[in-house]
C-alpha cells in the first residue's frame, strides 16, 4: 500500500464508475431512494453519483485544483472496484475484518482538496487508513443524536444528520446544535482511524486523498435489518397519506 499515490494509481486504472460530481464540495446527504418514505421527499442535494470517466481524467482534476471551479469529483467503491490487483496491495488486512470475517467491506475513498462527506453515523465497525493527503473527522457520540438531528430511519437521508455542521445557518431549526460536543480529528498518510458503530462522522479532505477503510458489521445488525424489514402501513399507492410530504 506504500506504493499508493495518485500517480500510481492513474496508471493502474483504467475507468471509474459511479463517480460523484457535484457543483458544489458538499456530497450529502445520501439519498436512498428505497426508502418508504421516498415518495414524498424530494433529494435535498441533487448531485450525480453515476459518472463514468476515464481514470486519467479523473485523477487530473482532482491534482490540479484551481481556485474557481464549478465541478467537484469524489470516489468511493469497493477495493474491487478499481482492478483485482487492488486487493493484494492492501495486504496484510486480516486483522481488520476479523470482528466479522464473513460480513465486511473493503472500500477505496478518492478525492480532490476541500470535498465534504456529510455528517452521518454507520451501523458498522470502521476502520480508516490515510494513505495519501490529509483529512479531518469531526467526530461525535452516539449520545449526541439530539443535538445532530439525524433522519429517522424510513426517511431516504436516513442516517444523516439533517444540519450541516461546516455551515449552520438555521439555528432557529437547530437550536440544540450549539450545545453538540464532539472532537476534531486530522488524519495523515499511514494515521488510521476507529469508529465504532454509530459514531457520528463529519469528513473534509484537506488535501488530494486517497483512504482504504474497512467496514464490519455490529452484532447489532442482523437484529436491526429483521426488524426494519417488516412492512409499514403507509404505502405510496395509498392516496390517504398523500399529504405526509408536508411533515418530512
Amino acid at each position: 500500500m506504500k506504493q499508493w499515490n495518485v500517480d500510481y494509481l492513474e496508471k493502474k486504472v483504467n475507468t471509474l464508475s459511479h463517480v460523484y460530481v457535484n457543483t458544489n464540495k458538499w456530497f450529502g446527504p445520501y439519498y436512498d431512494s428505497n426508502k418508504p418514505f421516498t415518495p414524498f421527499v424530494a433529494r435535498r442535494n441533487p448531485y450525480k453519483d453515476d459518472v463514468t470517466m476515464k481514470s486519467a481524467d479523473f485523477f487530473s482534476h482532482i491534482k490540479t485544483k484551481g481556485e474557481e471551479q464549478d465541478m467537484y469529483l469524489y470516489y468511493t467503491g469497493g477495493i474491487g472496484s478499481i482492478g483485482h490487483w487492488a486487493l493484494a496491495d492492501v495486504q496484510p488486512i486480516q486483522e481488520f475484518i476479523s470482528l466479522k470475517p464473513d460480513h465486511n467491506s473493503i472500500n477505496v475513498w478518492l478525492g480532490e482538496p476541500e470535498v465534504i462527506t456529510h455528517m452521518h453515523y454507520d451501523g458498522y465497525h470502521n476502520f480508516y487508513v490515510q494513505i495519501q493527503g490529509r483529512k479531518k473527522f469531526t467526530v461525535f457520540s452516539p449520545s449526541e443524536w439530539k443535538h445532530l438531528y439525524p433522519y429517522p430511519y424510513l426517511h431516504p437521508h436516513h442516517a444523516q444528520a439533517q444540519v450541516n455542521i461546516s455551515n449552520v445557518n438555521d439555528t432557529d431549526k437547530f437550536p440544540f446544535i450549539a450545545k453538540a460536543t464532539g472532537m476534531e480529528i486530522t488524519l495523515g498518510p499511514g494515521d488510521l482511524l476507529y469508529l465504532p458503530p454509530l459514531w457520528f462522522h463529519h469528513v473534509e479532505a484537506l488535501e488530494t486523498s486517497i483512504s482504504v477503510n474497512v467496514w464490519s458489521d455490529s452484532e447489532q445488525t442482523p437484529t436491526v435489518n429483521k426488524l426494519f424489514s417488516n412492512r409499514i402501513p403507509v404505502y405510496e399507492e395509498d392516496t390517504r397519506y398523500k399529504g405526509i410530504a408536508t411533515v418530512l
